[in-house]
C-alpha cells in the first residue's frame, strides 16, 4: 500500500446499527507504523499551515538571536537538504534548534522524513534528532499544558496523537468513509476532543466524532518484529458519553504492579488466509465484526483497559507485545529524547514469541502493565498476550549489583546521556549493557568511554566534548589524571554525591538533589580545615555561595581562609603601607621618580573592563585599586605591567563581597594579587600561550583553526580571549569571577585559560565558520565572551581539560588523535618518564627558585662594587695615560732596534754567494790566458 494513500475493498466500510452509538467504521492499515507516524506529522504541519515559517526570534536590540540563522533561511526557503549541507554547518546550526518555532521544526523534518543515519550522517542526523525533539515538545505544550502528565504518559499521548493524524488523512482520502473534524481518546479518566485544524483539544462537540480502537502489534512474520499499525476507525454519536479505552488509566501503576491472572472468554480459531490478494492477510474481518456486536451489547462494567478491551482482540495478529528488539526506530528516535529519562531494559516484560492459534481451551491471560516507549526501549503496547499455558505470579528477581539501581547522581546522570547515545546511534541492542558500562566507567573513566566511543563512532571532537560534558556529574575530578587524585578531593566529592536515593523501574532519575546546598557545607568545612585538595576539587566547577567566594580564593592563593587568618595580614600590610607613604610623599608632587612613573603609567592605561559597575565605579574603591597596584610594584620594585588594573579591580570587587569593609578588602585583595601577579606569563601577551593555543584548536577543531590561519588571526584568542586573564575579554565581572573560580582550583593554576579559550572557540564555531571575511571573522571572535553561557562554557571546559590531563597517563588513548607523533603531543612513553621524574623535577625546580634568589642577591652586591670602583676610576685615569704612553714609546725604540738587526741579518747571509761569484770569474779568466799562450 502506498504511504499516505486508503485502498481498501467498499465492503470494509461498514454501516452500523445507530442504536449502538456508531455511525460508520472502517479498517486502517496494516501498514508499518513508522509510516504511519512520518504521514501524521505531514498531517500535524499542513494543519499547522505555513504562518510564521520565515519569522526567527530577535532579542531586544533588534539583532537575530540564532547565531546560524541564514542556515535555517536556506532550508526553509530554498528548499536546500541536510545531505547538500557541509557537516561544519549542520554541527553548528544544532545549538539554535531550540529557539525555533513548531511551525520550522515540522517543516524540517518533513522534508527529511525519510532520512535514515549511516555512515557520515551521523553528525546530521544528531540535528535531526534535536529537531524531533524539540518539536515534540512544543507539540506536547500546545495540547497538554494543563494535563499533569508523567514523561512517560506524555509519550503515550504523543503517539497517539501523530497516529490520529496520520489515520485522519486516510480517512479523508476515502470517499466511502464520513469524516469529522473532531477525535476522542481517553487519557486519565477523561475523554479528550483534539480539533484536527488548529491543532488543540476543545471541549466536546455537537455531532459526530472519530476515535479508534488500536489493533497494532509487532508483524509475526518479520523477523525484526517491527511495529504494524492497524486502526479500526469509528464515527460515532453522543461523544461526550461514549467510553474508548483510555490510553494511561487512572488506576494502574506502570511497571509498579505484579502480573495478575484474567479469565478469557474462549475465541474463535482463525485460520490464516491464503489468498494472495487479501489485503488483511491473516485477519478475520467477519470475525471481528461479529466479536464488536456481542462486545458492544453486553452491559458490563467498564474496567481501567477501556469498555472494549478484553473481548475485543484481533485473533489475527499477536497481542500488543513486543519483543526486546528495537520496533519503530523512526518513532523511537521521535520521541524516545522528547520526555525525560529512560526505562531500563530490565523492566519491559519480555514475550512469549509463540503465537496461539487454538482457542478452543479456555486460557489465561497475563494483564501485564503497559511499558511506554522510551529511549530504544519497545512498547509493550495495548493488545494482551496469549501464553500457552497459565503463568503464576512470581517475585521480581532481586537486582544485581552491576544492573542494580544507580549508586550515586554521577552514575545516574550517565545512564541518561548512553541511553540517548546509543538510540542516537541505532544501537538500541546495547541498552541491557548500560548498567555494567556505567557502574565500569563512572567516575575516573568517564573521559576514557568517551574517548572510546568517539573513536568508535567517528564523532568529531566537539561532539565527544559535548557528550562527555552532558555526561558530567555537578562536582568533577578532571583537573588531575586518573592516578593522581588526592585521596582528600577524592573524599570530599563522595560527600558531596552520597545521598542519591535508589533510582529504578520508570521514576524519573533526579539530577537535582540540592547539590548545591551539599557543595556549600561541605566547601564550608573544607575551608576552615585549609584542605586545599578539597577546596580545589569543590570549587572546579564554580562556587555555589557567591558570599563564600572571598574565603574560597584567599584558601587557594594560599593567603588565609577565615577572617581570623587575615588579621595578621592586614596588619602587615598596614605597616607596610606606612612604610612607602614616606617614599611615595617624595614623588608624588612632582610624578617623578619611580611611584611616579608607575602612576604615570597606570594613568596611561585605564580600566576598560566593567566601567558600568555601580561598586567599581566610586572614587574611593578606584583610589584603593591605584593603592594595590603602586604598593606592589614599589615592594617588589617592579614596572607596571599592562591589564594588572582590571585584575586588581576584580579581585577587590570579590573581596568586598563578603562582608568586609572597603579597607580589609583592599588588604585582602592586595595579598591576593600579589600571588596572582607571580605568575605573569599568563597575564601579559605570551608567544609560549600562543603555541598552546594554536595546537590545543588544531586538534579539537580544525575547521576553525584553518579559519583562523587562513585570515591571519591565529593570535587573536589568546591575545584578546584570555587578556589579562580573561577580566578584558568582554565577560561580565559575574562571569569573569565564575571563571576565576576553576583557574584558581586548578592545581596547573592558569593553565586552564588555554582549555576555556579553545572551548569558547568551539562553542562560537558555527558563527566563525559562517563569516567569509577577516572583519567578521574577528568581530565574530571579540562578541564571543559577551553572548557566552558561562557555566555552559565551564563545564565544557572541564571536558576538555579532563580529555587532556587523562593523557598524562601512559596507557590512555590519545583523544583527540593529533597529527603525528613528532607535532603536538609527547609520546606515552615520554609522559611515563615524565610522571616518574615529576618528584624530582619539582626540587630541582625548589632549589633553582634558591638558587635563582641567591644569585639575584650576589648580582645586587656585584653591582653596587662595581659602581664604587666606577666612581674612583677618574683618579686613576692620568697615571694609567702615563704608562701607556711610556710603554708605547719603548715599544716603538725596541721594534727599531728589532728592524736594524734583521736588515743586518740578511746582508750577512747575502755575503757569501757574493765572494763566490767573484772567485769563480777570477778563474774563469786565467783558463782563457792560458790557453792563449801555447797558440803563441
Amino acid at each position: 500500500m502506498e504511504s499516505g494513500s486508503l485502498k481498501r475493498p467498499e465492503s470494509l466500510v461498514v454501516n452500523v446499527d445507530p442504536e449502538l452509538g456508531v455511525s460508520h467504521s472502517c479498517w486502517l492499515g496494516p501498514e508499518p507504523e513508522d509510516v504511519a507516524i512520518k504521514n501524521g506529522l505531514l498531517a500535524i504541519s499542513e494543519a499547522l499551515g505555513s504562518e510564521g515559517l520565515l519569522d526567527f526570534p530577535r532579542r531586544k536590540t533588534g539583532t537575530p538571536l540564532l547565531m546560524r540563522q541564514g542556515f535555517f533561511e536556506r532550508l526553509l526557503k530554498s528548499g536546500a537538504l541536510l545531505q547538500d549541507c557541509a557537516v561544519s554547518d549542520v554541527c553548528a546550526a544544532e545549538a539554535d534548534v531550540k529557539r525555533l518555532s513548531l511551525v520550522q521544526l515540522l517543516a524540517i523534518r518533513c522534508r527529511h522524513r525519510d532520512s535514515s543515519a549511516a555512515g557520515s550522517a551521523r553528525s546530521k542526523m544528531s540535528f535531526l534528532a534535536n529537531v524531533d525533539k524539540y518539536a515534540m515538545s512544543l507539540l506536547e505544550q500546545r495540547l497538554f499544558s494543563e494535563e499533569e502528565l508523567s514523561d512517560a504518559d506524555t509519550t503515550l499521548a504523543m503517539r497517539h496523537v501523530v497516529l490520529m493524524y496520520s489515520a485522519h488523512r486516510l480517512i479523508n482520502g476515502d470517499p466511502g468513509m464520513p469524516s469529522s473534524d473532531w477525535w476522542l481518546f481517553a487519557l486519565r479518566g477523561r475523554n479528550l476532543f483534539l480539533h484536527i485544524p488548529t491543532v488543540k483539544l476543545t471541549a466536546a462537540p455537537e455531532g459526530l466524532v472519530l476515535c479508534c480502537r488500536s489493533h497494532s502489534g509487532p508483524d509475526p512474520r518479520d523477523p525484526r518484529r517491527f511495529r504494524v499499525w492497524r486502526w479500526l476507525a469509528l464515527l460515532v454519536q453522543e461523544s461526550a458519553d461514549w467510553e474508548v479505552e483510555d490510553l494511561v488509566p487512572v488506576d494502574t501503576k506502570p511497571r509498579k504492579s505484579r502480573a495478575r491472572l484474567v479469565p478469557v472468554v474462549p475465541e474463535k480459531t482463525v485460520v490464516a488466509s491464503t489468498d494472495p490478494e487479501e489485503p488483511f492477510g491473516d485477519f478475520d474481518v467477519e470475525c471481528l465484526l461479529d466479536e464488536f456486536e456481542d462486545a458492544t451489547r453486553q452491559e458490563t462494567t467498564p474496567t481501567s483497559a477501556g469498555p472494549l478491551s478484553d473481548g475485543f482482540s484481533s485473533p489475527g495478529l499477536p497481542k500488543d507485545d513486543d519483543s526486546d528488539g528495537a520496533f519503530d526506530d523512526f518513532f523511537d528516535e521521535l520521541l524516545s529524547d522528547a520526555f525525560g529519562s529512560p526505562v531500563p531494559v530490565g523492566d519491559c516484560c519480555p514475550p512469549d514469541e509463540d503465537v496461539v492459534e487454538d482457542h478452543e481451551e479456555e486460557t489465561a491471560v497475563l494483564d501485564l502493565p503497559q511499558c511506554p516507549p522510551s529511549r530504544g526501549v519497545a512498547d509493550q503496547g495495548t493488545v494482551e498476550h496469549v501464553p500457552d499455558t497459565p503463568v503464576q505470579s512470581a517475585p521480581d528477581p532481586p537486582p544485581s549489583d552491576e544492573t542494580g539501581p544507580p549508586r550515586d547522581l554521577a552514575e545516574a546522570r550517565l545512564r541518561v546521556e548512553l541511553q540517548l547515545f546509543y538510540v542516537q546511534h541505532k544501537e538500541t541492542g546495547k541498552l541491557a549493557n548500560i548498567p555494567k558500562i556505567t557502574r565500569k566507567y563512572c567516575g575516573d573513566g568517564l573521559p576514557d568511554l568517551w574517548a572510546q566511543l568517539a573513536s568508535k563512532y567517528s564523532m568529531p571532537p566537539p561532539l565527544a566534548v559535548q557528550w562527555l560534558a552532558k555526561s558530567m556529574p555537578p562536582l568533577v575530578l578532571s583537573q588531575w589524571p586518573a592516578g593522581s587524585i588526592p585521596e582528600a578531593a577524592r573524599r570530599a566529592v563522595e560527600r558531596v554525591n552520597a545521598g542519591c536515593p535508589a533510582v529504578s523501574g520508570s521514576e524519573e532519575v533526579p539530577l537535582d538533589l540540592g547539590v548545591g546546598a551539599r557543595i556549600t557545607s561541605v566547601l564550608e568545612a573544607a575551608v576552615e580545615a585549609l584542605d586545599v585538595d578539597a577546596v580545589q576539587a569543590l570549587g572546579f566547577t564554580g562556587c555555589p555561595d557567591p558570599a563564600l567566594r572571598p574565603r574560597l580564593w584567599r584558601t587557594l592563593l594560599g593567603v588565609g581562609g577565615s577572617d581570623e587568618q587575615m588579621v595578621a595580614r592586614r596588619t602587615d600590610y598596614a605597616q607596610l603601607s606606612a612604610s612607602l607613604e614616606d617614599a611615595m610623599a617624595e614623588t608624588l608632587a612632582d610624578g617623578e621618580g619611580d611611584v611616579g612613573r608607575i602612576r604615570a603609567a597606570l594613568e596611561a592605561d585605564p580600566r576598560s573592563a566593567w566601567p558600568d559597575d555601580a561598586f567599581l565605579t566610586r572614587t574611593d574603591v578606584s583610589a584603593a585599586i591605584v593603592n594595590i597596584i603602586t604598593r606592589w610594584c614599589a615592594m617588589r620594585n617592579s614596572r607596571y605591567i599592562v591589564g594588572s588594573n582590571d585584575i586588581a579591580a576584580l579581585i577587590l570587587w570579590v573581596m568586598a563581597g563578603g562582608g568586609a569593609t572597603l579597607g580589609e578588602a583592599e588588604a585582602d585583595a592586595f595579598w591576593c594579587f600579589t600571588v596572582v601577579m607571580g605568575d605573569s606569563e599568563y597575564v601579559g601577551d605570551s608567544a609560549e600561550q600562543v603555541r598552546r593555543i594554536a595546537s590545543l584548536l588544531v586538534a579539537y577543531d580544525r575547521p576553525v583553526a584553518d579559519l583562523l590561519s587562513s585570515h591571519g588571526l591565529k593570535d587573536l584568542p589568546p591575545s584578546r580571549l584570555s587578556a589579562a586573564l580573561f577580566t578584558r575579554a568582554g565577560f561580565s565581572i559575574e562571569g569573569c569571577a565564575q571563571l576565576w573560580d576553576s583557574l584558581l582550583s586548578d592545581h596547573r593554576r592558569f593553565e586552564f585559560s588555554d582549555h576555556v579559550v579553545v572551548t569558547l572557540l568551539m562553542l562560537n564555531r558555527g558563527d566563525l565558520l559562517g563569516q567569509e571575511s577577516q572583519t567578521g571573522v574577528a568581530e565574530t571572535l571579540i562578541a564571543a565572551p559577551r553572548r557566552a553561557d558561562v557555566p555552559a562554557l565551564v563545564r565544557s571546559a572541564c571536558a576538555v581539560c579532563a580529555f587532556e590531563r587523562r593523557l598524562l597517563d601512559s596507557s590512555a588513548m590519545c583523544y583527540p588523535p593529533r597529527q603525528s607523533a613528532s607535532r603536538g603531543r609527547m609520546s606515552m612513553a615520554s609522559f611515563d618518564k615524565f610522571a616518574t621524574l615529576a618528584p624530582a623535577l619539582e626540587a630541582a625546580s625548589k632549589h633553582f627558585s634558591h638558587a635563582s634568589r641567591a644569585a639575584t642577591a650576589q648580582i645586587s652586591e656585584a653591582s653596587e662594587a662595581a659602581s664604587s670602583l666606577w666612581a674612583k676610576a677618574p683618579q686613576f685615569w692620568g697615571s694609567i695615560r702615563h704608562s701607556a704612553t711610556s710603554a708605547a714609546k719603548s715599544a716603538s725604540a725596541a721594534a727599531s732596534a728589532a728592524l736594524e738587526a734583521v736588515k743586518a741579518q740578511e746582508a750577512e747571509a747575502q755575503a757569501p754567494p757574493r765572494r763566490q761569484t767573484d772567485e769563480a770569474n777570477r778563474l774563469r779568466s786565467l783558463d782563457q790566458s792560458a790557453a792563449v799562450a801555447p797558440t803563441a
